[in-house]
């Protein structure tokens, strides 16, 4: 059905696929930049659902409350990231993806505009932090990197525990948690490289989207994967591009 495919493009794989790419081909920056935006946006919407616990349509197949619409606020963050006057374009995809969302009986108009709201606020305050203090992160990343990832360890641990009592949430803080820790482990220089370097790391991700499904390993899989997108993959695609050149 054209809507399920349509409302793919607010998924958190969908996401997570095009920070895969950006990772792999060296464009650090953006990558960077949506990485926060992501757990902005995905933190954001988890709490304000939280808060209100508004109930989906009846014929809903997802868990979670309804307002807002985490699909939408996805697809408008990443949108907005990129949102210039010659890629105005770009705001016709969560238009699309949250009339998926009531299409599919998933939620009501109320939970898209609010959707709407989060990711295109998120993405213009993300945008422009990074663009005037991009080289200021970068020096406090690297002065404070033990102690990040010590956080980043204290959090898994405790995360890891609550995903025993509860799947909900469970892929958000487990992708959030192993995309940072790839952050922190990736000290790659930015600078653009070969496009099949991100063609590696999407095949790479789509493997491991494999065992995405398994309830019980919901925490560990999406903590890997987060892995894969800003560290394994890029890591991976330097290891064959020696090997090739060794050869």
């Amino acid at each position: 059905m054209i809507w399920e495919a349509v409302t793919q493009a607010g998924s958190i794989y969908f996401y997570m696929a095009v920070l895969s790419a950006l990772f792999a081909t060296g464009r650090r920056r953006q990558a960077i930049g949506l990485s926060y935006l992501f757990a902005l946006s995905a933190l954001t919407v988890a709490i304000t659902k939280e808060i209100f616990t508004t109930p989906r349509p009846p014929l809903h197949t997802e868990p979670t409350y309804g307002f807002p619409s985490g699909h939408t606020a996805l697809s408008a963050a990443l949108a907005s990231f990129f949102l210039e006057r010659k890629t105005f374009f770009l705001l016709a995809v969560p238009l699309l993806v949250g009339l998926s969302r009531i299409m599919l009986s998933e939620h009501y108009p109320i939970d898209v505009a609010g959707g709407l709201a989060i990711g295109l606020a998120g993405g213009a305050l993300l945008k422009r932090i990074f663009d005037g203090n991009y080289e200021r992160y970068l020096k406090a990343e690297q002065k404070y990197r033990t102690e990040l990832l010590i956080l980043l360890y204290l959090a898994f641990a405790s995360t890891f525990l609550l995903s025993f009592h509860t799947t909900v949430y469970s892929n958000y803080t487990g992708l959030i948690i192993g995309l940072f820790t790839g952050i922190l482990l990736n000290r790659e220089p930015e600078g653009e490289k070969g496009i099949w370097r991100g063609l590696i790391a999407l095949s790479g991700f789509l493997i491991l989207l494999l065992p995405i499904q398994d309830t019980s390993l919901i925490y560990l899989s999406h903590f890997l994967l987060g892995a894969w997108v800003s560290y394994l993959g890029p890591l991976t695609a330097d290891l064959l591009e020696s090997a090739g050149k060794k050869n």
